[in-house]
């Protein structure tokens, strides 16, 4: 069996079309007359259905009312058209009609039964003029006709409910009805239709050249008479004419792009002679009050072109040609990609997530594929197995014509309120002949959390053993756009893959899986390649040992290379030991030691610049001590013997208050204040005594009153001549040797000379008394 998604079909209907409505996973109200209590079939059927919250009958209470309101809603899908069919939640779908009726839906909350149905005619009083087009939003709602080069402009001075519960009558919401007239050609039946981009600011109209009638010769007409496609600017209730154009080929679809609300994406037929039927896909931008046209890819076609979609991500355009056959065309990697099915395609519905995308014929067959074109089968819940990737619905309703067929608004997880755990996933359908309305639920399960993204469907492939649709699933993702997932699913392909014992098939889909990432068909951001270097290449050292494990040496130290690691040339040494290929191991050798080598020059080189700086800055302070401006009397202000000891206290006093020091710089030095004696004599700011070995020789000679100046002057010269000096560090302090005398008497490691009054003190012999005056920190001698 394959990868299969499960559900039940209700419809919306007390119609007994055919006999096989009997199936389990096929729900139909029914008359509460209807069947017989000696019926023990349908008695068990039920009970069974009402223990799953699944309605037998509907109810007909006052004010829903739902079996009469039901009934009305049939007779008048078969008397009007259907113009409309949107989801505003979940559970909130919406059918505007032809004569401008809206009719809002509320689906159950634990099934796929409707739960409220609400009819608004307020609009059918005011627009007597049938209607082919229509798009609304919170606050307002176009409106097109055939008949008329106008497009009725309705503004709502309070916003439309999304809610069911708040929901009310349009004419409760004050709306105030304009008319704009379009330009184009006046006159005649034209199939205009309507599209609203995602920021809800702008409608785009447009219309096929084909349905035009012939232009007289005469006079010429200008742009404005022979445009096509025109933009309405929505803003603060008003509706403007913005831009206007007319495309040089006929336009088969136009929408605007899910992901720049700017970009309308069009496909054009563009035959080159009789037979042709290649087709241009378009990008036109809006810009300064103008249309241009930015891009235009050329697409080969065998047959004509009978239904198109873009999925959610504007990536991939799937067309459906009425030689039965599906085109899928992926933007990023400019390929094409075909595929047979057993019917001509009429509808074509994207998943919301984009993973999965429903093919409809016009008699209701419906058959399911994955963005790579794989199918999966749809299976209703019931006792036996569906061999067949055809559902067709022409087996449970006779004489259906396929209208509309919509997915629920993106994943049901951004509509769960009251405490609901989203299960499943509605794609409803409204057939026009008949009044048909069907629910066809997906149940997901609740560990899916209602979704039909990329990994449940990996899981699905992986479930049922079919490696080849996982893995090509997987490079169909686009690692730009949802890398997470993409890790995640080629996470679970590896993990799947490497379980069994290496085969040719597997290595092959191996490779492929990895191949998604380091050898990309589209080009990967760098923030993307940083983010997942890492976790791929654990993933590429377990191929590596799968590889050892049987054995296969050649690509296994191909794959070596590639990942760059020594260590595994080590491995493959030792293996190859003792298989006994003494060649190759002595090759992985060679190379193991070549990347140590390497490693090894280059941390050499990196710490030479360090190593080299150090000297330069050792020479630098032995020529000061040479030229005397390292010396006893020169350590800064802490080294500078006063005579005047009234002065040094007042001037310890006073910075030690202000907590800072009177020192000037001047050229990256400290300069004593003018009127202190030896001012000359400086040191360079923020000195780590112990960094330098001549300045903590000093400053610990200064600190313990060294007197003996030629015995000072040889342990200088020595320490500074080596470079290193002989301090022992004692629990973080320094220590000097224990032939130094008062060698007790030291300084902290890494103490600033030039910035801590009790350093200064220390250094000059001074007792430091400190005390709290007014809330501030006073330091007396």
């Amino acid at each position: 069996m394959a990868a299969t998604l499960w559900g039940h079909l209700h419809a919306w209907t007390f119609k007994r079309h055919a006999e096989k409505c009997d199936d389990l996973g096929v729900h139909i109200y029914h008359d509460k007359t209807t069947g017989s209590k000696d019926d023990l079939c349908s008695q068990s059927r039920q009970k069974w259905e009402e223990s799953r919250n699944v309605a037998w009958t509907l109810k007909n209470k006052r004010p829903e009312r739902l079996k009469d309101n039901l009934t009305e809603v049939e007779e008048m899908i078969q008397a009007s058209q259907i113009v409309q069919v949107l989801w505003s939640s979940a559970r909130f779908i919406q059918v505007l009609l032809s004569n401008c009726t809206l009719i809002s839906f509320m689906v159950a909350k634990n099934s796929g039964d409707v739960g409220k149905i609400f009819i608004d005619k307020s609009l059918c009083g005011k627009l007597t003029d049938k209607i082919n087009a229509g798009v609304w939003a919170e606050d307002f709602m176009l409106l097109s006709f055939c008949d008329k080069s106008k497009i009725c402009c309705i503004n709502f001075a309070r916003k439309l409910p999304t809610d069911f519960r708040k929901l009310e009558k349009l004419a409760v919401l004050e709306p105030k009805i304009s008319f704009i007239d379009l330009p184009g050609q006046v006159g005649g039946r034209l199939n205009r239709c309507l599209s609203l981009n995602t920021s809800k600011d702008m409608v785009s109209i447009w219309w096929s050249l084909a349905s035009e009638e012939a232009w007289p010769w005469s006079p010429v007409a200008g742009d404005r008479a022979r445009a096509n496609v025109i933009l309405i600017g929505v803003k603060g209730g008003k509706f403007d004419v913005l831009a206007y154009l007319r495309t040089e080929c006929d336009p088969i679809h136009a929408a605007f792009s899910s992901q720049n609300p700017h970009h309308i994406l069009t496909i054009e037929s563009t035959p080159k002679n009789e037979g042709d039927n290649t087709i241009d896909s378009c990008v036109y931008e809006f810009y300064k009050n103008g249309v241009n046209r930015v891009s235009a890819t050329s697409i080969s076609l065998q047959a004509a072109v009978s239904c198109v979609a873009w999925n959610k991500a504007a990536d991939k355009l799937l067309l459906g040609c009425k030689d039965k056959s599906l085109v899928v065309y992926d933007c990023h990697r400019l390929v094409t990609q075909r595929r047979n099915i057993p019917f001509v395609p009429s509808e074509i519905a994207w998943h919301p997530v984009g993973s999965v995308v429903f093919i409809f014929s016009l008699q209701g067959d419906i058959q399911v594929f994955d963005m790579a074109l794989a199918p999966v089968l749809l299976q209703l819940a019931g006792e036996g197995q569906n061999e067949s990737r055809i559902f067709r619905m022409s087996e449970y309703f006779r004489d259906i014509k396929l209208s509309h067929a919509v997915w629920s608004c993106d994943s049901p997880l951004n509509f769960v309120s009251d405490g609901d755990v989203a299960c499943s996933d509605n794609m409803f359908m409204v057939f026009q002949d008949g009044g048909l309305l069907c629910n066809l639920r997906i149940e997901l399960g609740s560990l899916t959390l209602g979704r039909i993204g990329p990994r449940e469907v990996i899981e699905e492939y992986i479930k049922h053993n079919q490696a080849e649709q996982a893995v090509n699933f997987v490079n169909s993702i686009n690692w730009n756009d949802d890398g997470s997932s993409c890790f995640a699913c080629l996470s679970a392909v590896m993990n799947y893959l490497l379980k069994f014992p290496l085969t040719d098939k597997r290595e092959g889909l191996l490779e492929e899986t990895l191949g998604c990432f380091y050898t990309p068909s589209r080009p990967i951001n760098d923030v993307v390649v940083l983010q997942y270097r890492e976790p791929l290449s654990r993933w590429s050292r377990r191929f590596f040992y799968h590889l050892l494990r049987y054995k296969k040496f050649q690509k296994a130290f191909m794959l070596a290379v590639d990942i760059g690691a020594a260590d595994l040339f080590m491995d493959i040494h030792f293996v190859a030991l003792d298989a006994g290929n003494i060649a190759l191991a002595e090759n992985a050798k060679n190379k193991a030691l070549e990347i140590d080598s390497e490693l090894l020059s280059t941390e050499t080189d990196s710490s030479s610049g360090v190593e080299d700086d150090d000297c330069i800055s050792i020479e630098e302070e032995n020529n000061r001590v040479e030229n005397g401006s390292l010396n006893r009397a020169g350590l800064n202000i802490l080294a500078n013997q006063y005579e005047a000891g009234n002065n040094t206290q007042d001037f310890v006093e006073q910075n030690a208050i202000t907590g800072q020091s009177e020192v000037a710089e001047v050229n990256g030095e400290a300069e004593l204040p003018e009127n202190q004696q030896n001012s000359a004599m400086v040191l360079p700011l923020n000195t780590n005594i112990t960094q330098d070995p001549d300045v903590w020789a000093l400053a610990n000679i200064l600190a313990n009153q060294y007197e003996d100046g030629n015995n000072t002057q040889d342990f200088v010269e020595q320490n500074a001549t080596t470079g290193q000096s002989e301090v022992a560090e004692v629990n973080g302090e320094a220590e000097l040797p224990e032939n130094h005398p008062n060698s007790t008497t030291l300084l902290p490691l890494n103490t600033n000379i030039t910035q801590n009054p009790d350093v200064w003190a220390r250094a000059n012999n001074i007792e430091l008394e400190t005390t709290e005056n007014d809330g501030e920190e006073v330091i007396y001698l």
